[in-house]
């Protein structure tokens, strides 16, 4: 089907015209699978685990929290800034000790010095940078606020709404890994957009969504990401309609917020003790609704952009800037290699001894005689 042959986009919906095989003129509406497809391992390995302390991580006790990591990019250090991300209530617990994988299958263990909240002292988000120089030695997936991140704009630009499909990346503590993190996909849709302020657990009302999806202990902390059909994702900014053949794996997968608990109820109970000193009826039991609070990403975006994360990011950069101009490679052999003097002294240049020079020279004549044959 031609794009051409695309005449209106209402939703996820296409109003297709096109000519029959006999001819005749034929006006339809094409509607997209909803289907959600299959989450690749490299998403996966966005999630980490948070710990009370190096020894509880290596041994995979005391259930602590989730996060998952957030890159920023600012053309100064190769492979940017990384991030753990989490909610405050798990750094105010003392789970502060972040486990991720590694490439080679194994688990590593990271200490963060520093823990920064919410400029506003209530939004439950932490960040905290890794501080880590060879981020080769690591499997992982970091959303990058610039491409995947569901702000105010985006989420009129791609109409995100009740209804839209969503998944959570986090820790099943049943079930969580031994030797590394094998991290637990939970799926559901959009219940309610943000609004009027939702009380949660921990006593604070926040800015968030509710989303169909159960939120038990040990996810908080996680991503939670919107599929946006790419049918709707591509026609923002085009000056046509856009069409694209249905295929779940062309659809985006973006950064709708993070999971900081869920919404509880409470029920009266069917029995109680028989020395009660109360009646039945005022025995109420607290039950999980299955609804997942979600601050949303752009909560997220305030703490990177608030001015104390962003004087500790420039700090690390000049300290790295410092280190990679005392670190500069040189290949040359020890005693050929020259030493970058301090400011004001004179630069030392080795001079070639008779060793030096003879040994040269043979190695000039052999290269010459391999040539020459």
């Amino acid at each position: 089907m031609s794009v051409e042959s695309v005449i209106a986009i209402v939703g996820d919906c296409y109003l297709v015209r096109e000519v029959s095989p006999t001819g005749q003129l034929i006006t339809r509406w094409e509607r997209c699978e909803n289907l959600m497809s299959k989450i690749s391992s490299t998403t996966l390995d966005t999630a980490v685990y948070l710990y009370s302390s190096k020894e509880d991580a290596e041994n995979c006790i005391d259930a602590g929290g989730s996060g998952f990591l957030v890159g920023i990019s600012d053309g100064v250090k190769p492979g940017g800034w990384v991030y753990a991300v989490t909610n405050q209530h798990v750094i105010e617990e003392g789970y502060k000790t972040v486990r991720l994988n590694r490439i080679d299958g194994s688990k590593a263990i990271l200490q963060p010095k520093v823990w920064t909240c919410h400029p506003d002292r209530k939004t439950d988000l932490s960040i905290a940078s890794l501080g880590v120089e060879n981020l080769r030695i690591f499997s992982f997936h970091t959303f990058m606020p610039n491409l995947h991140f569901i702000d105010k704009t985006r989420l009129i630009d791609y109409e995100v709404g009740v209804g839209d499909d969503c998944y959570m990346i986090g820790r099943f503590i049943n079930h969580e890994g031994y030797q590394r993190n094998l991290p637990t996909v939970r799926f559901g849709a959009i219940a309610q957009m943000p609004g009027e302020p939702i009380p949660t657990q921990w006593k604070v009302q926040e800015e968030a969504y509710l989303v169909e999806m159960r939120s038990i202990s040990g996810f908080s902390g996680s991503p939670v990401i919107v599929r946006i059909p790419a049918g709707r994702a591509l026609k923002v900014g085009a000056s046509k309609p856009v069409h694209v053949t249905y295929d779940p794996t062309n659809d985006w997968h973006m950064l709708l917020g993070i999971d900081c608990g869920h919404s509880n109820d409470k029920d009266t109970a069917l029995y109680y003790p028989a020395d009660a000193d109360k009646p039945l009826e005022e025995f109420k039991i607290e039950y999980n609704t299955g609804l997942a609070i979600v601050i949303p990403a752009w909560k997220l975006q305030e703490i990177i952009d608030s001015p104390e994360a962003t004087k500790m990011r420039d700090e690390e950069k000049r300290e790295y800037q410092k280190r990679a101009r005392g670190t500069r490679l040189d290949t040359r052999e020890p005693s050929q290699q020259l030493t970058h003097p301090k400011e004001g002294e004179p630069m030392k240049i080795p001079i070639p001894t008779r060793g030096h020079f003879e040994r040269d020279l043979a190695k000039a004549i052999r290269n010459r005689d391999k040539t020459s044959k």
